[in-house]
């Protein structure tokens, strides 16, 4: 076989073979040679003085990388971290170096230049405040079961912070929890959360016992005597002089009670002409947390006869701040 017919065999091929070894030598080339990329660069200051707070600074510059192309398309998110020590002044002028710069340096890369090279960051003084801590507890009673109350220990704490900022907090919550259903009492160390824009801010301590207690349901069934108060009272008879009262709640907190510890009153500030019904208002012990029903819900209000003086009638029953009745 001569030269030309060598050359000629399966020309197709060998075609193709030579142009993707051209092809692949230029993409050899063209990572081999280095350019200059500009990159955008988050901007993390840590003020070492704990007496100061950054309260408004530059979040992003510009990062100047030289490298192979392959390796700058390669490298992502990198970071300028600056710890501005010492505190001279409320406002400063910060340098930024390429030393500064964090990237990923097993690339064949490197940053030559900051832009810009300088900024002015804002300080303020660090305060402190106390505020109360809220639980966030996804949780609900099983039938036949109720919360009856939920604790968070520490109930308050202490943040650090700008003052401008710290004005806007009144509380910190725990993180959410998702207990579900519950038939009994629980407990769960869990973190204190603020909203992402108020990250200059500390929480000590930073996390909370979040405590759920739950006990059983139960219902008490109880008469209670009504009586009259306003400045009729005194001029009036009721009718039912009992009402029986209901009381549903936490077995620990309504399993104790009397009759002598609830309060049924109507008020009557007008003795009626004629004979009206009154709403009974039901006064539970002070912090018992639970539900009420009354039977029946109203009482007859008759004057006392020989009482004609159909106006107002002074009291001596030393009304005080209980519920409302209202006239039909």
């Amino acid at each position: 076989m001569n030269f030309r017919s060598a050359l000629l065999d399966k020309w197709p091929y060998k075609l193709t073979a030579v142009v993707l070894s051209i092809l692949l030598w230029l993409n050899v080339t063209a990572d081999q040679e280095r350019q200059d990329q500009p990159m955008r660069t988050r901007v993390e200051f840590e003020v070492s003085d704990t007496a100061w707070a950054l309260r408004e600074a530059p979040s992003e510059v510009r990062t100047v990388f030289q490298g192979r192309q392959g390796d700058l398309i390669a490298m992502v998110n990198p970071v300028l971290r600056k710890v501005i020590d010492p505190v001279t002044d409320s406002i400063m002028e910060v340098e930024l170096t390429v030393d500064d710069v964090s990237f990923d340096r097993s690339l064949s890369v490197r940053p030559t230049s900051v832009v810009p090279q300088r900024v002015t960051v804002h300080l303020e003084r660090r305060v402190d405040r106390r505020v109360p801590v809220v639980a966030r507890a996804g949780a609900h009673a099983a039938e036949g079961f109720v919360i009856s109350r939920t604790v968070v220990q520490p109930d308050s704490v202490t943040l650090y912070g700008p003052s401008t900022v710290l004005d806007r907090v009144l509380q910190v919550e725990t993180a959410p929890l998702q207990l579900g259903e519950l038939r009994a009492s629980t407990s769960r160390q869990t973190d204190l959360v603020l909203p992402e824009d108020l990250a200059s801010i500390d929480i000590v301590p930073g996390t909370a016992l979040v405590s759920i207690e739950v006990d059983s349901l139960i219902a008490r069934r109880l008469q209670v005597p009504v009586r009259a108060v306003g400045a009729g009272a005194d001029a009036v008879t009721l009718d039912p002089s009992r009402v029986w009262v209901t009381v549903t709640g936490a077995a620990s907190a309504v399993g104790s009670l009397t009759a002598a510890d609830l309060v049924a009153t109507v008020r009557i500030d007008v003795v009626p002409a004629e004979e009206r019904t009154f709403e009974v208002g039901v006064q539970l012990p002070a912090g018992l947390s639970a539900t009420r029903a009354v039977q029946p819900p109203r009482v007859r209000a008759r004057r006392i006869p020989g009482d004609e003086d159909g106006g107002r009638v002074p009291s001596t029953s030393g009304a005080g701040p209980l519920d409302p009745g209202g006239g039909a």
